[in-house]
């Protein structure tokens, strides 16, 4: 997404602390954060979001399965 604008009069203060004083500073904390604008949700962007989501579940099992085999391996 790009926009032309210059910068505005007043900061806006962000959730995290930080100040944005322009559209592009906005959306390089939305981008930091993972988030996106309202209108960017689309199908590819919730699927994205999903498939993440899904990874780092499987990640995380797999990395749990591993931790139980060794235990077990290593203890009888």
């Amino acid at each position: 997404m790009a926009h032309f604008s210059r910068e505005w009069s007043e900061d806006l203060l962000l959730p995290d602390g930080s100040y944005a004083s322009s559209v592009h500073d906005i959306e390089r904390y939305l981008r930091r954060n993972n988030l996106a604008m309202a209108s960017d949700y689309s199908d590819d962007f919730r699927k994205s979001v999903r498939y993440q989501q899904e990874k780092k579940l499987r990640d995380e099992n797999f990395a749990a399965f591993l931790q139980q085999y060794k235990r077990l391996i290593w203890n009888e």
